[in-house]
């Protein structure tokens, strides 16, 4: 059996990605502290985000949680979600000040701050992603473009939005962030966790 932690910071989608786990047959765990200050014993760690840059890092600080999710073994795996996609990076416009884990070097922008961006701010509805053909739902007012990313040891998918090519997703190791819901998201969210999952 696969153990399963979903990270509850009371400020994401918690119990709507335990139910879509749950209807393909996997049993999660919501969660709201680590084991010890510094690990954690699941084979997976997700983090769902929604909201602010700033409050998600400060509540991961102060739970102890930020320690742990740098501190995953090789066979353990990350993912976040949202926001918790967002706080793998160095840093953000939107919180000046407040930094990310800095597992992936780059920062993110606000997105009618990147040259050439033309669509809404923020980002709401469905797109489709470049490389794995699939439609999933964003929501979101800050993102990386694509070819700002710099190392090389990172795989990534992007949507693009008139000219602009901005990052849906980002593999790092064993670390995962999409930019998008997949437990918003319907068929393609459920395929997104199957993959994502078979692994484990």
């Amino acid at each position: 059996m696969k153990n399963i932690n979903i990270i509850d910071l009371d400020i994401g989608n918690s119990s709507a990605v335990k139910n879509m786990l749950g209807y393909l047959g996997y049993a999660a765990e919501i969660v709201t502290e680590p084991d010890t200050n510094s690990s954690v014993n699941a084979d997976c760690l997700i983090l769902p985000g929604v909201g602010n840059f700033k409050s998600i890092i400060s509540v991961l600080e102060r739970r102890n949680w930020s320690k742990c999710i740098k501190n995953i073994d090789a066979n353990q795996k990350f993912l976040g979600i949202c926001v918790g996609y967002q706080i793998l990076y160095r840093a953000s416009s939107e919180a000046a000040g407040s930094k990310g884990l800095n597992l992936i070097e780059s920062c993110l922008t606000k997105l009618d701050d990147i040259d050439g961006y033309t669509g809404r701010v923020p980002n709401v509805g469905w797109h489709t992603e470049v490389k794995s053909k699939r439609e999933y739902y964003f929501t979101h007012s800050y993102g990386v473009e694509a070819n700002t990313l710099a190392e090389s040891d990172i795989q990534f998918d992007y949507i693009t939005v008139g000219e602009t090519k901005i990052v849906s997703q980002v593999k790092k190791d064993n670390y995962q962030g999409v930019q998008f819901h997949p437990e918003k998201s319907g068929t393609s969210g459920f395929e997104f966790f199957e993959e994502y999952l078979s692994d484990i």
